[in-house]
């Protein structure tokens, strides 16, 4: 979604808070009212606002989530998983 400029709702058990620091999502609690708060939340977010998350959301995903960046992050993690330096 965040790579389309779709903005995000997310639960608070994940490891994705920044998105709404990053001002490209919400993040909730699990429980029902949580939910349905944040739904309140989007329903009630300034059209302006919501166009403006959607460009946060292309560079939420350029600076966190392009190969680049991953891939050496990935390969860290699994020669550490292997037991390799």
């Amino acid at each position: 979604s965040l790579s389309l400029g779709t903005p995000v709702l997310v639960s608070d058990v994940l490891p994705w808070n920044e998105v709404e620091q990053e001002k490209c999502g919400w993040v909730c609690g699990t429980d029902r009212f949580s939910i349905a708060s944040a739904i309140t939340r989007i329903i009630n977010t300034d059209v302006g606002d919501v166009i403006d998350m959607r460009d946060n959301c292309y560079k939420f995903v350029s600076k966190r989530l392009d190969w680049t960046i991953l891939t050496p992050e990935y390969e860290r993690l699994y020669r550490e998983a292997v037991g390799e330096s």
